[in-house]
């Protein structure tokens, strides 16, 4: 599974954009497409992206008990340490 395929079965590509939209301000990413453009026209709504923030750390919990007892590989647990940092990001940025 490549990155791009992990991060996909996890959320949904509105999703993905805010995560990347936190690492780089106005890139957009296109996951199933694996493109990134640039995108001036996007606007955020504090309740969105808190609705948002809520949504994907329940995502990843959900994703992460998908393994039960069966450890992750490495790829895996790294992935999901850089979204979870994402969502840090973004959280700091909503609560400045």
């Amino acid at each position: 599974m490549t990155n791009f395929e992990l991060l996909n079965n996890i959320f949904t590509e509105e999703q993905l954009f805010f995560i990347s939209a936190t690492a780089i301000p106005e890139i957009n990413i296109n996951f199933s497409e694996e493109t990134i453009t640039f995108n001036t026209t996007k606007t955020y709504n504090r309740d969105e992206i808190s609705n948002f923030l809520a949504s994907s750390n329940n995502s990843i919990q959900e994703y992460k008990n998908s393994f039960g007892s069966e450890p992750m590989d490495e790829t895996t647990r790294d992935n999901i340490t850089w979204i979870t940092d994402q969502l840090r990001k973004l959280e700091v940025y909503l609560n400045t």
